[in-house]
């Protein structure tokens, strides 16, 4: 049986202990903290980011497109488009939100946004985007998760 996970106060999962044996130089152990911080922080801003963009789609989905008027988002969408890529870089265009939505309406489900955000990246999550069918995307989800597919 395996240890169960041991995690920071911050929530993160804590380091691996850094083995002390004589074999194991000064260097080698804190190049080894520093990998495994660098690690960390980029899981952690993943998620962020990706918990991000599904909550700005979700919030556009459900509180101005009401789930179905076209014609109006549209013209919301491509206006705040252009203030959001103003304020923070052209990452948040129109095309850009509306992905953000469809991401919102094809993962439903935060809490399951938030912890496949763990493996896949908001890039990976734009390329499953297109695909037709949920089995699909649950597919090369899990493949991407399991193979560490970058």
């Amino acid at each position: 049986m395996s240890e169960p996970e041991r995690s920071t106060e911050a929530g993160l999962p804590a380091p691996p202990p850094v083995p002390t044996d004589a074999a194991g130089s000064l260097f080698n152990r804190v190049s080894a903290l520093i990998e495994q911080a660098r690690q960390a922080v980029a899981t952690y801003t993943n998620v962020a980011l990706t918990l991000t963009f599904w909550r700005i789609g979700h919030l556009i989905d459900v509180e101005v497109l009401d789930q179905q008027r076209a014609d109006y988002g549209k013209e919301i969408l491509a206006s705040l488009g252009r203030e959001l890529a103003t304020a923070y870089g052209k990452g948040y265009e129109d095309k850009n939100l509306y992905r953000m939505v469809q991401f919102a309406r094809l993962f439903p489900d935060e809490r399951i946004v938030a912890s496949l955000g763990r493996e896949l990246s908001w890039t990976h999550f734009k390329t499953l985007l297109p695909l037709k069918s949920s089995d699909a995307r649950d597919y090369y989800a899990q493949q991407v998760a399991t193979q560490r597919l970058t």
